[in-house]
């Protein structure tokens, strides 16, 4: 199967919560530098969808698609830092991902980032 099937076989599987065979469309060799998929696959590893929780593999998989300008993932590694999850919190880096790339130009991450500064949280 070539990269595109997968990737919407994988996206088509997920919407519909069928989160086991998304997980096994989205984690194949062919898709394995495939923003999307990091950042899907992250979510799944958050939330112990389709396959166990683990915030450390959601991280790694989050920073694999956030290296590749994907938006969502930036702003999700915000929120683990800014909450602590799987990482220790640090409202530093949690402003720094929120500002990072194109995230950085949505109305939720402007309004982290001032909170933050606001608060001297950063």
């Amino acid at each position: 199967m070539d990269p595109s099937e997968c990737l919407e076989k994988g996206l088509a599987a997920y919407r519909r919560g069928n989160f086991k065979k998304a997980f096994a469309m989205l984690s194949t060799e062919t898709l394995i530098d495939d923003p999307t998929a990091q950042y899907l696959l992250g979510r799944m590893y958050y939330d112990g969808k389709g396959t166990r929780q683990s915030y450390e593999l959601a991280i790694h998989l989050y920073k694999g698609a956030a290296s590749k300008d994907c938006a969502a993932a930036m702003k999700s590694l915000g929120w683990m830092y800014e909450f602590g999850k799987g990482v220790p919190q640090s409202y530093e880096d949690a402003v720094r991902w929120y500002r990072r790339g194109p995230s950085s130009a949505t109305p939720p991450a402007k309004v982290i980032w001032a909170t933050c500064t606001s608060t001297g949280r950063a």
